[in-house]
């Protein structure tokens, strides 16, 4: 789900970009994350394959496949869709959001609300937000910003409405200001506004606060593409690492930090 968009004008030869994830808890994997998205100029369409493994793939059976199709506006991401199918511990479930001038004009959500044991979203809280594939682009543009990440990044998955802030950690901003790092490293606050499980599987008060996010500047006609998630909630340790990474059928070396 962790993809550039060339900047370039339409006429732009398109990009294809090819990411493999693993995401690991307490030293164990978890799951793994197989990503691709096809560039055009100003659009591009994004896919991401999540599955969980091992002991986690016994506990939820988690599985997700998802699309997103966006445009940049003003050097901005703006969702233009956005489909997800998933399976959680046995139960099929989607989500289809449709955008007009980045304002979601439709929604298809199932299980509705009361039959997922959730909390509605209201609208006021859906309006001028990105779907979560947009989000992580929208990082990645602000990445490149001198002096640290520069705005809020309001999500809706069509289930939950939370959002990442920059962090107001000074060591981390000054450590990855420099144009000509191959790495950049930024540190996120990660929000839950609304649409919490009544009664979750996971407690949500366990859920990581503070993201460490390493951005790797690898294709110049990219931005910065993530590389390495890291975060902590009490004793337990979260990670998710890209392991390989292919633009336009070549593999190239993961930069590491």
């Amino acid at each position: 789900m962790f993809f550039g968009v060339s900047l370039a004008s339409a006429e732009s030869a398109p990009i294809a970009v090819e990411l493999h994830y693993t995401a690991i808890i307490d030293g164990v994997t978890a799951a793994t994350i197989d990503a691709s998205a096809e560039i055009s100029g100003d659009r591009y369409v994004m896919h991401a394959l999540t599955r969980t493994r091992g002991v986690m793939d016994m506990l939820v059976g988690f599985r997700s496949n998802a699309e997103s199709t966006a445009v940049i506006e003003r050097d901005k991401p703006v969702s233009i869709s956005h489909d997800a199918e998933n399976k959680w511990r046995g139960k099929d479930r989607h989500v289809r959001l449709r955008y007009d001038k980045g304002e979601i004009t439709s929604a298809d959500v199932v299980p509705s609300p009361e039959q997922d044991d959730r909390q509605p979203v209201a609208p006021e809280l859906q309006k001028s937000t990105v779907d979560p594939l947009t989000a992580v682009l929208s990082l990645m543009f602000s990445a490149n910003l001198p002096g640290g990440c520069a705005r809020e990044v309001p999500v809706f998955d069509g289930r939950r409405r939370y959002e990442f802030a920059c962090s107001p950690d000074e060591e981390v901003a000054a450590s990855s200001s420099a144009p000509n790092q191959s790495v950049v490293h930024r540190a996120y606050l990660f929000s839950i506004i609304a649409g919490r499980q009544k009664h979750p599987f996971w407690p949500q008060s366990k859920t990581p606060r503070t993201l460490s996010v390493w951005f790797g500047r690898i294709d110049s006609r990219l931005p910065p593409i993530v590389t390495k998630i890291a975060a902590r909630s009490g004793l337990i340790g979260y990670s998710v690492r890209l392991d390989k990474l292919t633009i336009d059928g070549k593999t190239l070396a993961v930069p590491s930090e």
